[in-house]
């Protein structure tokens, strides 16, 4: 039974999650980190991901700084080049936490862009708030982020998830914000954004997450920066697929990725830094883990369940509680009855 093997596999995980030493302990509200800091705070608390043994997953590339804030997102600052670039934004109930940390690793310096990855909250919450204090800031993204930020439905689903992870994983009640988000530059597949010097972004489109998903090759460290289109590393051998809109485009993003020449490091969303001898294994974990859990929801399918059925299913075979310190449950009900309904209209 598929059930059956799922447990087993969780608990090989288990048993490879204490071998590695991969349950690490992340700070409640991370400082402003600079690159290769390994600095840590007292309060601390369990999350789902883990490190290989030796490897430390926030151990970014020379030039890169984390200045995420809080849960749930993630916010990268890069300052290798003339001109500086931040990817993704983080969670709106943190936004003003990750303005003061993006402020305090700039030291005086302009922020010249944002380049955002895809149009989820928990990825351009906080832009608002990093708009309002940067106003120069140019926003790049693909040219359906654009049409999504002038949606009425999608700024109340921001705003709901949004309020949903502000609740989880604080005690503000400060409403959160979902305005200005705007799209500045559209780049498409092969376009560069020049940083200054030898110093630029290539533009990677990866659709399959979402249409607007894109991924992001810096320059010239061969630093490339993926989408969810094509995973988020648990751990070691343990990948988290999220296909909302399309399984046979996120496959095709993964293969594309694969073949790009130059990928010195990894960084995967939410997780962190892969290894380097890690690489080329990445892609292929993603493309079994894809297709694992396709065949899960076509087996519930093929027992004749109707959507509410196969998404009760779906949701005994993979949330856990302690999931909810990464993703309020909201959340991932919301990609759950997605990733079916891709999956059904595809394959059914």
């Amino acid at each position: 039974m598929i059930t059956n093997q799922a447990k087993a596999e969780k608990c090989k995980s288990t048993e490879m999650l204490k071998k590695t030493r991969v349950i690490t302990m992340e700070t409640g509200e991370p400082p402003c980190e600079h690159e290769n800091s390994g600095e840590a705070t007292n309060e601390t608390v369990q999350t789902l991901f883990g490190n290989f043994e030796g490897h430390e997953r926030f151990n970014f590339p020379a030039g890169i700084i984390r200045v995420t804030s809080g849960y749930g997102g993630e916010a990268l600052l890069y300052t290798g080049g003339e001109k500086t670039a931040l990817f993704d934004c983080g969670m709106a109930y943190c936004g003003q936490k990750t303005v003061e940390n993006l402020t305090k690793a700039l030291n005086g310096r302009a922020l010249d862009y944002i380049f955002i990855s895809h149009t989820h909250y928990d990825h351009i919450g906080a832009f608002p708030y990093i708009k309002s204090a940067f106003p120069e800031v140019k926003a790049v993204g693909a040219a359906y982020s654009k049409k999504v930020f002038s949606s009425e439905n999608a700024r109340k689903l921001m705003e709901a998830l949004g309020t949903a992870a502000r609740d989880l994983y604080s005690d503000s009640k400060e409403p959160v914000r979902t305005d200005g988000f705007c799209i500045d530059t559209v780049a498409g597949d092969g376009d560069k954004i020049d940083l200054g010097g030898d110093s630029y972004v290539e533009i990677v489109e990866t659709p399959g997450h979402t249409n607007c998903s894109i991924s992001f090759l810096l320059q010239p460290s061969g630093t490339f920066i993926a989408s969810e289109s094509t995973g988020v590393l648990e751990a070691p051998g343990s990948m988290h697929t999220a296909i909302l809109k399309s399984f046979s485009d996120s496959i095709a993003s993964a293969e594309k990725c694969a073949k790009i020449s130059g990928i010195r490091h990894l960084i995967s969303p939410h997780y962190g830094v892969i290894p380097d001898f890690y690489i080329a294994e990445y892609w292929k974990l993603f493309i079994r883990a894809a297709y694992r859990k396709k065949e899960y929801v076509l087996e519930q399918y093929k027992k004749g369940l109707d959507f509410d059925g196969i998404l009760e299913k779906y949701v005994e075979h993979y949330w856990i509680d302690t999931q909810a310190k990464e993703q309020p449950k909201e959340a991932f009900l919301e990609n759950a009855g997605h990733i079916i309904k891709a999956i059904l209209k595809e394959f059914a």
